[in-house]
């Protein structure tokens, strides 16, 4: 009995609310400002899991790594966890950006989903960058080969560059191989934002996403990072569909960098993340 309520629960959250295949926040730098705080000089536009044309040609290449813990341990799961491990790299070329990251997600040490993620951009007469992306997806029952499944999918995303604010737009997972699985699949998620560069004020950020198959299908989500020094950072943002509150502590210095965050959902609870970077 209890082994059939873990499998229920665990295709529960990893398929409807936290699998990568939609994730409900992002990771790394981008966990306590959900995603609203970018720019392409800085740790945000470095991190090898989000697309190459959010990347500036300043550093040459470099490397993060990161966990997430989702939700904390409750209930008659205190002794097991749902967490995430990511990695990747960067590079950037005279005429072309790449990215490259890894992921293992564990959910009760029963589910597990791993993927790659691969981002290649370039820039468009100095006007705007442009990327294409691909992930490939594998996942299953740690306890049954038979039930892995795969999917793959593409998207391509988009970053306008204005004196004041920069735009960015995108639009992910397309899928091109599917699963099989009724609801398994990741849903078409389209974004589109606004951000600052940092300021006098910090940085600041908006972003409208919307998932057509869902029935509440617009979200939007604001931002804010204010730095108290140069290298130390506390950001925020808040996210409506659902209801979700971030905050995060950044430590980002010339070459390196670490970083904290908290993400609170309505229901499940608190997930809490950490990621460091190296750029050269």
């Amino acid at each position: 009995m209890e082994i059939t309520i873990s499998v229920f629960i665990v295709l529960t959250l990893a398929i409807q609310s936290l699998a990568a295949l939609g994730d409900p926040f992002p990771v790394g730098y981008s966990m306590g400002n959900l995603g609203t705080i970018l720019w392409k000089r800085g740790a945000p536009g470095q991190q090898p899991w989000i697309p190459s044309a959010y990347i500036d040609k300043n550093s040459k290449w470099g490397l993060s790594a990161g966990v997430v813990s989702f939700y904390g341990k409750t209930g008659n799961y205190r002794d097991r966890s749902i967490y995430r491990v990511i990695g990747g790299v960067w590079y950037c070329t005279p005429l072309m950006n790449f990215k490259l990251s890894f992921t293992q997600l564990d959910v009760f040490g029963i589910y597990y989903e791993q993927s790659v993620f691969v981002s290649a951009s370039g820039s468009v007469f100095s006007l705007f960058d442009v990327s294409i992306e691909a992930s490939a997806y594998r996942t299953g029952l740690k306890d049954n080969s038979e039930q892995v499944r795969t999917i793959g999918e593409i998207g391509s995303s988009f970053w306008f560059p204005l004196n004041l604010v920069s735009l960015s737009v995108s639009v992910d997972h397309y899928v091109i191989k599917k699963s099989g699985i009724t609801g398994a699949d990741p849903p078409l998620t389209i974004r589109a934002g606004i951000h600052t560069k940092l300021n006098r004020f910090g940085a600041q950020g908006v972003l409208i996403e919307i998932v057509p198959e869902f029935e509440k299908s617009i979200r939007l989500i604001i931002g804010e990072e204010y730095r108290i020094v140069r290298w130390l950072g506390i950001h925020g943002a808040v996210g409506n569909n659902p209801l979700m509150i971030g905050i995060g502590l950044v430590f980002d210095w010339k070459r390196s960098g670490v970083n904290a965050g908290l993400v609170n959902h309505p229901v499940l609870g608190w997930s809490r993340g950490f990621s460091l970077y190296y750029r050269k």
